[in-house]
């Protein structure tokens, strides 16, 4: 039985902890010279150290950690767009692999593209060429042209000027087409070969394997 004490205790509520009281917390730190110091508050300026924050019975009931160094946050959000980086491209790879598969059904599709679009670049590099040879042919007789009335001590005449500028231009430019169907072709090549790599590995078609898919063919 509780003694008469402790029932007068009871009724006035001394000694008694409420139910809705909050719990006692202490936090747990390190002061400057590297001691653990357990106490009801801590220091501003060590906050920035990081501390736990304890229950009266020593369970841990949180964690601060401590503030990050200019350099370690520089490493950390490195770390962070490396990770952001890297989740970004499998992302766009898993996009490409669908539109590979959707594109082609087999590495002899992706040959077959290849080829077709290489054929088209190498027909307007052809056809560029042509003119370009005609235009080489048009200044090379204009330019005879002036050499002629040169000889015969006149100038060249305003218009055989003014064609062989015009003419220049129109050569340069199709060098210059010339040059972008050279640097496409190669751009085109390499793409082609990247994708038929892939569509071997999501086929699971090894070396052997695709040389026998491409001589059925």
């Amino acid at each position: 039985m509780k003694s008469f004490l402790t029932l007068l205790l009871a009724c006035f509520g001394i000694g008694a902890v409420p139910a809705h009281a909050k719990p006692v917390e202490l936090y747990r730190f390190q002061n400057d010279d590297g001691v653990t110091v357990l106490a009801q508050s801590i220091p501003s300026d060590l906050v920035h150290k990081g501390y736990e924050v304890v229950s009266e019975d020593g369970t841990v009931l949180r964690v601060v950690a401590r503030e990050l160094t200019t350099e370690e946050r520089k490493e950390r959000d490195r770390k962070l767009e490396e990770e952001k980086a890297a989740k970004d491209a499998g992302a766009a790879r898993a996009r490409h692999d669908l539109e590979l598969t959707k594109l082609y059904a087999s590495a002899r599709d992706v040959e077959e593209a290849r080829d077709r679009k290489l054929l088209s670049i190498d027909t307007a590099a052809a056809t560029t060429k042509a003119n370009l040879e005609s235009l080489k042919l048009k200044k090379q007789h204009l330019e005879e042209q002036a050499a002629d009335r040169e000889r015969e001590g006149l100038a060249p005449s305003a218009d055989i000027l003014d064609n062989l500028k015009i003419l220049e231009t129109q050569i340069e430019e199709k060098n210059r087409e010339l040059e972008k169907r050279k640097v496409e072709r190669q751009q085109v090549t390499e793409q082609f070969n990247l994708d038929l790599e892939r569509i071997k590995l999501l086929y699971g078609i090894g070396p052997v394997k695709a040389a026998q898919a491409t001589s059925a063919h």
